[in-house]
């Protein structure tokens, strides 16, 4: 909101291209983006709508197809692996809505994980409501296996890679979340 603000009284200085995120309920992200489009201009672009499918590896939130390396502080499970914080039906009804609409969509997807999981829904979606460009990204990637390099590929995912994130969190993804073996992989 404060981008349009600005944008309609020509504060804008720098181009912006924003992903609207319906906060309280992701299922409405789809819907919001009109209202967010009626505010573009020469300095703001509303291209797609993100969705969140896990949250951040040294956050111990980030969803991982085996355990963090030590555990967090906060849990007594052995074999914690994160969560996703969106659910498959959410996520696949958002995905289904925004084919339907011509609406392109970024899935914030850090652990490998959280990407099987948007992973399986996509192709699910592309089967029942095929689009021919869809254009969708995942957004963080970094913890992106071989298998599913292969496999965004075949399904028209545009991995899209937090690349300063190795910078600053890299020594401690290998001494404390991820290990040295993942972490080699960033």
């Amino acid at each position: 909101i404060m981008c349009s603000l600005l944008a309609q009284k020509g504060g804008l200085k720098t181009r912006i291209n924003a992903w609207p995120i319906s906060q309280e309920e992701q299922r409405h992200s789809v819907d919001v983006l009109p209202s967010f489009k009626a505010a573009e201009s020469d300095f703001l672009q509303v291209s797609r709508v993100k969705m969140i499918s896990d949250g951040s590896i040294q956050g111990y939130t980030g969803y991982l197809s085996k355990p963090y390396f030590t555990q967090p502080p906060f849990t007594d499970e052995a074999d914690y692996r994160g969560s996703t914080r969106v659910n498959k039906t959410t996520l696949k009804d958002v995905l289904v809505e925004a084919n339907k609409k011509g609406v392109k969509v970024a899935v914030h997807t850090n652990g490998d994980g959280a990407i099987d999981f948007a992973l399986d829904i996509w192709e699910e979606v592309q089967k029942e409501v095929p689009v021919e460009d869809p254009r969708i990204i995942f957004i963080h990637a970094q913890m992106a296996r071989e298998d599913q390099l292969r496999r965004m590929k075949d399904l028209q995912v545009t991995p899209s890679f937090f690349n300063l994130h190795v910078f600053y969190w890299g020594d401690r993804h290998r001494q404390k979340f991820m290990g040295p073996e993942r972490a080699a992989r960033m």
